[in-house]
């Protein structure tokens, strides 16, 4: 299975090189994206943990609290209840219970007043 693989990524990326350049960059991006769009991966808990780690680094935590008011923990197990919720529900309510998850609810606020933050809003902060 693993040569079958390789041996169409081999095809794939001379198939690319025939057309590379400028006027060809959806040539040239089609074997990547074949391979790297998350939808396009099954979902897979290694790749979230990669993200947490990365966010939890002393430096990044530090900066995430700042800016944020909660801890990359909070934002991910908040990620991973909600995507539980919605497996059942179609809907997300910012005053749902997560103290189960160790999240108080005025962290979990937090979270909600970011995600729901209008955009032109965001904008004026980074400028």
């Amino acid at each position: 299975m693993a040569k079958v693989v390789n041996m169409l990524r081999t095809v794939d990326n001379e198939m690319a090189k025939a057309n590379l350049g400028p006027d060809w960059a959806y040539n040239a991006l089609t074997p990547t994206a074949q391979l790297q769009f998350p939808w396009q991966r099954p979902r897979q808990f290694n790749a979230l943990m990669r993200y947490f780690k990365v966010f939890s680094a002393p430096e990044v935590q530090t900066l995430l609290i700042e800016q944020t008011g909660s801890s990359a923990k909070d934002w991910f197990l908040m990620g991973f209840a909600i995507a539980g919720l919605l497996q059942g529900a179609h809907g997300i309510s910012s005053r749902q219970d997560y103290r189960p998850f160790g999240i108080e609810l005025e962290n979990s606020k937090t979270v909600f007043d970011r995600l729901s933050q209008p955009l032109p809003d965001l904008r004026a902060q980074i400028e």
